[in-house]
Order: C-alpha cells, then sequence, then structure tokens
C-alpha cells in the first residue's frame, strides 16, 4: 500500500487531464468512454500497474474499457474482465479504488489462461476448502449457518450467488471479517475458489505480500514460481 501510495505521488501532476477517448498504455488500447472523476488520474493508476507487473501475468488482457456499463449495473460490480477486455466503472472513489480493481480482474485473465497450471495438483483447491471447512466450523459455533445454506454449500468451489448473498448479506462481511482474520486475507476471498485466488493475486501486487504468505501460501508459492520463471 505504501508503495503504491509514494508511486501516485511522486508521479501526480497538478496539470494532468483525463481524456475522453482512446489512450495507449503498455501496447494495451484504453479506451475511455465517459468521463472519470476530477482528482483522480487516470494514466498514473495504469501506469503503475503495469510497470510493476511482468507482461506474462496479463498477456490475456487486450484492453480496457471505462465507462458505464449495463452488465456492471447487474452485477453491483466496478469492474469485470470479459472476452479479453477489462471493463472498469468510471465511477471510481479513488485512485487506489482504480488500481485494485485493474489487478483484480487481470488476476481472473491470468487464472482464465493458466488454469491447469494453478489448480491442477489441487494444492490452492485444498488450501482453500480447508478454510471453507474452518469456516464452517466458525459459523456454525455462533450460530450462523442458516437457510439457504447447509453444510455441503462450503464444498462448492465454484461461484454460487445464493452463498455469495448469504456472506455479504446474512453473516455480514463486518462480521465475517472479525471471525476470519488470519483465515481469509479479505472476506470476498470466501466467496469461491477463483475469488479467493483473485484477491490472494490483489493483494500480491497492492498490499501486502507477507499477509499473501501467511494466509494463502499455496498461491503465493505459485504465483512466486511464475514470476521466476
Amino acid at each position: 500500500m505504501n508503495k503504491t501510495l509514494e508511486y501516485l505521488k511522486n508521479s501526480y501532476n497538478k496539470s494532468y487531464h483525463n481524456p475522453v477517448g482512446e489512450i495507449s498504455l503498455a501496447g494495451l488500447r484504453v479506451y475511455v468512454k465517459e468521463p472519470i472523476p476530477e482528482g483522480i488520474d487516470i494514466r498514473s493508476c495504469l501506469s503503475y500497474v503495469f510497470d510493476n507487473m511482468p507482461r506474462q501475468l496479463y498477456s490475456n488482457v487486450q484492453g480496457i474499457q471505462i465507462g458505464q456499463f449495463p452488465f456492471l449495473r447487474k452485477r453491483q460490480a466496478e469492474a469485470v474482465y470479459k472476452d479479453g477486455i477489462i471493463y472498469l466503472s468510471n465511477d471510481q472513489q479513488s485512485e487506489m479504488d482504480i488500481i485494485s480493481d485493474v489487478i483484480h480482474e487481470i488476476s481472473h485473465a491470468f487464472e482464465e489462461q493458466h488454469s491447469r497450471e494453478l489448480y491442477e495438483d489441487k494444492t490452492i483447491e485444498n488450501e482453500f476448502l480447508s478454510k471453507r471447512e474452518t469456516l464452517y466450523q466458525l459459523l456454525n459455533f455462533h450460530n450462523l449457518v442458516t437457510y439457504p445454506v447447509k453444510r455441503e454449500s462450503f464444498y462448492n468451489l465454484n461461484y454460487d450467488m445464493t452463498f455469495d448473498n448469504y456472506l455479504h448479506q446474512i453473516v455480514g462481511y463486518d462480521k465475517l471479517g472479525t471471525l476470519t482474520v488470519g483465515l481469509f486475507i479479505s472476506p470476498y476471498g470466501a466467496t469461491c475458489l477463483r475469488e479467493y485466488f483473485a484477491n490472494a493475486f490483489e493483494n500480491f501486487f497492492v498490499n501486502d505480500i507477507y499477509l499473501v504468505k501467511k494466509c494463502s501460501p499455496n498461491v503465493y508459492n505459485k504465483l512466486i514460481k511464475f514470476l521466476e520463471m
């Protein structure tokens, strides 16, 4: 986090102008469809991402589009990776939000391209399922395993909207975060296997790499292996 903020501080230019239209960064086509809030320098945000990340990690990303998109509103999401493109809402609160969102979606692009290498040995999968079992025990102890979920729900690796809503709305991220300190990097990492990986990937490059090593050691080891290659 400190490294990121320092980068933005040093690159900040009071005369910057966020264009509406196409800009080119790191060989990617970035199209700004709608204006970005004043005080956010989109070039600095994206330059931070691509200056600090090897090309091999985002080679599956062909471009970025920024603006208002119906499917983002439908999902109540700030960003989505789809068919080689990262779609990012222009309604952003801070430069850190943009950086985190873009890196999170890069993780999905990377995972899509390297799913066999990431999951074939099942080390990440087993790590996630072990944490889900602990999560079940914790929530059950506090009488928080309630309809519509049951014990089997905790062993589903794939995204399930019912389970997502249960964690977010019934348990609540504040309570979930308190109960799972040291178990998941953030409550959203408990949602499904893909988000567990993405949560670790994002924090590896933005926040605290040592927290990733502690909480998600198998994801950490896989990322280190790719970087060493």
